[in-house]
């Protein structure tokens, strides 16, 4: 299972992939007045409910700014 991340400057999308399958995909809004802690908080819940995975992919566009 491979983890794969999109971090863009409208949304980040998600996908869970099996080879080239999708098996599950998640899509959240980006702000600029969300902390990095609150998506945190969101990427770590979705963690809990996902089954193992062995490798994790993420691209980003958006610029990373400090908290």
């Amino acid at each position: 299972m491979i983890f794969t991340m999109d971090v863009g400057n409208t949304n980040i999308k998600m996908g869970l992939f099996n080879g080239k399958e999708l098996i599950r995909y998640w899509r959240m809004s980006t702000s600029s007045t969300s902390t990095s802690d609150e998506y945190g908080t969101l990427v770590t819940s979705l963690f809990t409910r996902l089954s193992a995975f062995e490798t994790m992919i993420v691209g980003c566009c958006a610029p990373l700014r400090d908290t």
